[in-house]
């Protein structure tokens, strides 16, 4: 619905934010005009991976663990 803050049905595909990473080790994301603190999540007692999937080549990439888990 339109002005609905919650609606995402017309946001396009793509970089919709920056990450900032300070030398402290404190984190923001920067969406638009506003600034978001990033916070460590809870333990998982999952093991979580990031992996690229390229279908175009057929190939499949594991890039690492995923720790900690961001909250934003």
């Amino acid at each position: 619905a339109e002005g609905d803050p919650a609606a995402i049905d017309g946001i396009p595909e793509g970089p919709c934010g920056k990450f900032l990473i300070y030398k402290s080790g404190k984190m923001k994301i920067r969406l638009g005009d506003r600034l978001f603190d990033v916070m460590p999540g809870t333990k998982r007692e999952v093991a979580q991976d990031l992996a690229i999937i390229q279908p175009k080549n057929g190939t499949f990439q594991i890039m690492g663990k995923i720790e900690p888990h961001p909250l934003i």
